[in-house]
């Protein structure tokens, strides 16, 4: 049995922007279009990530291009860029909104937050089900945010999804991602949650397997159970600073990146979902059958 509890109360669009002190502004002009453009070089310390022109081609497209404008500097202090897509919900085809990009050059200001939550709005008007990204498991902090903060599904583990990338934050490594599946409340499912408390505990009636642990020299530790179907939650713990890791010990970051493959990515393969994370880096990994994950709130 699998106590079913509920994901996260989120802020209104407008609530998030005053909190972060920001105004979303839609990037339809060349000045602002060039700003994201900046910002998002900026973030990831490379050139030409998100050209120009292809954002302003998805902004004219209807897909979804917008800034958040600090409005006493007058500079673009976050961006998301996001392109019109699809996926299978309850056997019929669906239309989604794949979030290419989301950056913000601030941290722990509510920038992000203000985004995402005007992203599943303007989804939520349009029809449009649901929201989807990638991102890397390896990244303790934005796991946090995507499934602790907003409540989103990791629904698939991709192995190098994108192939070999240059960028600063990524170079050196192998591109797997997890793939973020948000309800944004359009439809008349159900909705989505997850077997977790309010502080991302799991549920009592859960019985919980840790796969992987950080050791005392911070290296992977993986524990002997057999990774299959069973129904089960799985944890995964993942270190708090994959980035300095890298920067620090390749080699070490390497060996993490394996050791979350054969863990969560296996998993995953087998069934579950990573539904949680707990502010220490652990994932809460549960099987699909156990998940209520639809189209609504």
């Amino acid at each position: 049995m699998f106590a079913v509890m509920s994901k996260p109360t989120l802020p209104s669009p407008a609530d998030a922007a005053e909190t972060a002190g920001v105004r979303i502004v839609p990037l339809d002009d060349m000045a602002l279009v060039g700003a994201a453009a900046d910002l998002i070089d900026r973030v990831w310390a490379t050139t030409d990530l998100m050209r120009t022109n292809l954002i302003r081609a998805v902004e004219q497209a209807g897909g979804y291009a917008v800034g958040a404008l600090d409005p006493a500097s007058g500079e673009l202090v976050g961006t998301t860029v996001a392109f019109l897509g699809s996926h299978e919900v309850d056997g019929q085809r669906q239309p989604t909104l794949h979030s290419h990009i989301t950056c913000t050059d601030v941290r722990s200001k509510g920038v992000g937050l203000a985004l995402k939550v005007h992203q599943r709005e303007w989804c939520a008007a349009r029809g449009i089900v649901a929201v989807t990204w990638t991102f890397d498991p390896l990244v303790a902090r934005n796991a946090w945010f995507n499934l602790g903060k907003l409540g989103a599904t990791g629904r698939q583990y991709l192995v190098n999804h994108y192939g070999a990338m240059d960028d600063a934050i990524n170079a050196g490594d192998e591109s797997d991602r997890l793939l973020a599946w948000w309800p944004s409340g359009a439809g008349n499912s159900a909705g989505q949650a997850g077997p977790l408390g309010a502080d991302g505990s799991a549920a009592a009636d859960l019985a919980a397997v840790r796969l992987l642990d950080v050791g005392t020299a911070g290296e992977p530790v993986l524990s002997p159970v057999r990774v299959d179907a069973a129904s089960v939650l799985l944890e995964v713990r993942v270190p708090p600073d994959i980035e300095a890791t890298r920067r620090r010990d390749p080699d070490l970051a390497r060996r993490w990146r394996t050791a979350v493959r054969e863990t969560m990515g296996q998993a995953m393969a087998c069934g579950h979902r990573a539904t949680g994370m707990r502010r220490d880096g652990t994932y809460l990994l549960t099987p699909a059958e156990a998940v209520v994950e639809g189209m609504g709130r």
